[in-house]
């Protein structure tokens, strides 16, 4: 199908346009997953409709071979001795790279958050924007950007927070959990394979990882120790080390152990620590022969699984298609590029892969966990540092010592001691040893071990000999007694 040029203002792409581009020598639309989409075609500069070729006028072809033809806004064009020129033109929905959206949070799924934008848009925003994505969400574009970027080239972008696979369909942006599918299909040497480029590149493979902590003051904590090597070191002629920045992966100051325990996991999750495959393959594809008789069973589009086998040369791999090259002219993929890994370029920079952020939220739940248990411990032997909001012993004496403030002060009593509230969520301390000469100041602390509810423990008829703790228990807005839970109390007075 020959390519259709029209208006820079058109919105529809079904009709003859300004013209029929018929004299195209070649016609290519390369699509990336979550990527470029971009159309590059070879004109004589003596056909009939060069002269309509201009700047911002938008050419309508197929990207895919389903579907409607796409628009792509011409953004370049060049022109050589030989009577040919080069048009470049992008799809349009890389308009969105040029409407500006504040700062804007919300909770919803992705696509009230992906409609938030468009809502919040400074300027006009023809597009809609739809997903099936239906988990909620916190988002959060923390800075002014463009809806393109927003989408899927910052921290905290949709993609970021929600994942998933964009299609861009004309004025439509859609976000799929998955995209693909794996539809049985497999190219062999000997069937429909004609050519076949296999790439493993190491250029940015690490075997290992130098983790460290910039505190406020400066002072910089690695881990230890300080460089952590992976198993397959000794697979290469010299160490691949990262140095690996955690600073901004806690919320408080880690310790040491922490820090590599952050790190150990980072190495063991991250892809950067193996070497990338890459496999570009050439094929005919039997669905469009007449004699084969099963047109839509081994039907291939972008991030489709397929099954790749040419024995000469060792590969069988199953892997995703992530980049189309697709024949405009002919109606037909000129190639298919599997795996490796794929941004969102030009419009959509510098977004880190999916998996090296799956290798930065496990280390950072291993280092969280190992806070956790440090934690515990302490409360276990109810002995908190210093350091850590405590005060690093288990009596009131060594505590003052601890903290600097002296022995306790002549006729100044303290008491303190732990308990269980019973079903109605109530528990009576009474005083052993000297009462108090005048009703003391006490603090609670309840210790529940639920992860889905929030404990509530106050003191109340304080006497001089004793007083009660009522405990309520708050689970998905719905509050009652807090039955069971461990009880720490403290009582200072004369």
């Amino acid at each position: 199908m020959a390519p259709v040029l029209f208006e820079k203002d058109a919105t529809a792409f079904d009709g003859l346009g300004l013209c029929t581009l018929t004299d195209a020598i070649s016609c290519t639309v390369t699509e990336e997953r979550n990527g470029a989409f971009e159309l590059e075609m070879e004109y004589p500069i003596a056909g009939a409709g060069f002269s309509a070729l201009i700047e911002d006028r938008i050419i309508a072809a197929r990207g895919r071979e389903t579907g409607a033809p796409q628009g792509f806004r011409i953004y370049r064009i060049t022109k050589n001795l030989a009577g040919t020129s080069t048009i470049y033109a992008r799809h349009i929905s890389y308009q969105l790279s040029f409407v500006p959206v504040p700062a804007i949070s919300g909770t919803g799924n992705a696509q009230a958050a992906m409609r938030a934008l468009k809502s919040a848009a400074l300027d006009s925003c023809p597009f809609s924007f739809e997903s099936d994505i239906s988990s909620s969400r916190n988002y959060k574009i923390s800075v002014p950007s463009a809806i393109r970027t927003a989408l899927g080239g910052m921290e905290g972008s949709i993609l970021d927070t929600y994942g998933g696979e964009y299609e861009w369909d004309n004025w439509n942006v859609i976000l799929h959990q998955s995209r693909g599918a794996d539809k049985g299909v497999r190219i062999a040497y000997g069937k429909n394979l004609t050519g076949l480029d296999r790439a493993v590149d190491i250029g940015d493979t690490i075997t290992g990882v130098m983790a460290f902590y910039i505190k406020e003051d400066g002072t910089i904590v690695y881990s230890s120790p300080q460089v952590i090597q992976n198993t397959h070191v000794a697979d290469y002629a010299f160490g691949r080390t990262l140095a690996l920045d955690v600073t901004g992966e806690f919320e408080t100051e880690p310790t040491r152990a922490q820090i590599t325990s952050y790190a150990t996991s980072y190495l063991a999750a991250t892809t950067l620590a193996k070497a990338t495959e890459e496999v570009t393959v050439d094929f005919v594809p039997l669905w469009q022969t007449t004699d084969y008789g099963q047109p839509y069973v081994e039907h291939i589009e972008l991030c489709d699984t397929v099954t790749v086998e040419y024995k000469q040369l060792g590969v069988e791999v199953q892997k995703q298609v992530t980049k189309t090259v697709y024949n405009v002219l002919q109606n037909r993929y000129d190639s298919i590029t599997l795996g490796g890994e794929t941004t969102v370029v030009d419009t959509i920079a510098s977004l880190e892969s999916a998996e090296d952020d799956t290798a930065r939220q496990i280390a950072q739940i291993a280092a969280e966990l190992s806070q956790l248990s440090t934690t515990v411990s302490e409360l276990a032997s109810q002995t908190v540092p210093i350091n850590r909001g405590g005060t690093g012993a288990t009596t009131a004496a060594a505590a003052r010592t601890n903290l600097g403030l002296g022995g306790i002060p002549n006729g100044l009593k303290i008491k303190y001691g732990s308990g269980t509230t019973g079903s109605n969520g109530q528990l009576h301390i009474n005083f052993s040893g000297t009462a108090f000469s005048s009703a003391p100041v006490v603090v609670v602390s309840a210790h529940g071990t639920s992860m889905s509810s929030v404990f509530d423990a106050r003191p109340a008829d304080t006497t001089t000999s004793g007083f009660s703790v009522y405990c309520t228990r708050a689970t998905g807005g719905s509050v009652s007694a807090g039955s069971k839970v461990p009880i720490r109390w403290i009582a200072v007075g004369t």
